[in-house]
């Protein structure tokens, strides 16, 4: 690989790149629901197995746990602003 290599990928117009990937993965979420994005992320799973033995490890799980319990309270407080009409409250 070439420094001016390099050079092209940096420079490349992301916000552009953005777009496309935005357009992309709409188009695929309504043509198949959310299958695309099932099937996308069990590939990308795959992949990180393949790559890497022993992925995720504890550790990792643990953390990816963590966030999808953040998350999921998260989304329990917007659905319960959403239905009272209160604010949702930072906590």
């Amino acid at each position: 690989m070439k420094n001016a290599d390099i050079r092209e990928y940096t420079d490349r117009c992301w916000t552009e790149l953005s777009e496309a990937d935005r357009c992309y993965w709409a188009s695929e979420y309504q043509c198949a629901g959310f299958q695309a994005t099932l099937n996308a992320s069990m590939v990308l799973r795959q992949h990180m197995k393949s790559i890497q033995q022993g992925w995720p490890d504890d550790t990792q799980r643990g953390r990816d746990l963590d966030y999808h319990i953040e998350f999921k309270q998260l989304l329990d407080r917007i659905v319960d602003a959403l239905s009272t009409g209160n604010s949702l409250q930072r906590s």
